[in-house]
């Protein structure tokens, strides 16, 4: 957990949604939140990106947005439940607390999302989202099923489009008194390995 709260809000949604996956009963709890606003959708669509499909943090952004308001009463719940318990053991052993919290699997309420967070997360999803349309497309997967997709003649200028985004991304979201200067790290990392192989 502390490994993915390097990463920043993105990390953060990651602890928040494995936490919320390891534990049948969290999962039961959260499906039974998510069906009060949402009674129609399926509950728990993934909400953690796949190493192997590495446009899945896209989609995992997006669901995220849509559960926005029960992930963060869950959590914030949680959170409250934890501090309850933690009082209670204090009043009960006198001055003895626990020792190490960041090592207990239940303690997520330093992984709370904030406003600024989530609005980081909007940014990611926004840059992120020309990702995921060149790759489906390089795969085969446009919109237009009449055009041949994934020839090398079309890679190369979908890397050159992609560097030209992250050039912008750049640009747009540099003013560290508006955006997180992770937005702006992140965005200079992956320019720096899409660079590489062009």
């Amino acid at each position: 957990m502390q490994a993915w709260r390097k990463k920043g809000p993105l990390g953060k949604l990651h602890n928040i949604a494995t936490w919320i996956l390891r534990s049948p009963q969290r999962r039961e709890r959260f499906a039974k939140v998510v069906k009060q606003p949402l009674p129609d959708s399926p509950v728990l669509v993934q909400l953690v990106g796949n190493a192997t499909r590495w446009h899945s943090d896209v989609d995992a952004l997006e669901r995220a947005f849509i559960l926005r308001i029960p992930l963060d009463g869950f959590v914030a719940l949680a959170a409250k439940e934890k501090r309850q318990r933690l009082d209670g053991r204090r009043k009960g052993k006198g001055n003895e607390t626990e020792n190490d919290n960041e090592q207990d699997p239940e303690y997520v309420s330093t992984d709370e999302l904030t406003i600024d967070d989530w609005e980081d997360l909007k940014v990611i999803s926004i840059i992120l989202t020309l990702f995921k349309r060149v790759s489906l497309y390089l795969q085969g997967m446009s919109s237009n099923r009449n055009w041949a997709n994934g020839y090398l003649s079309q890679v190369l200028p979908a890397m050159d489009e992609l560097l030209s985004h992250l050039e912008d991304a750049k640009i747009r979201y540099s003013d560290p008194t508006i955006y997180s200067t992770h937005i702006a790290t992140s965005i200079n990392h992956a320019w720096d390995i899409l660079d590489k192989y062009i």
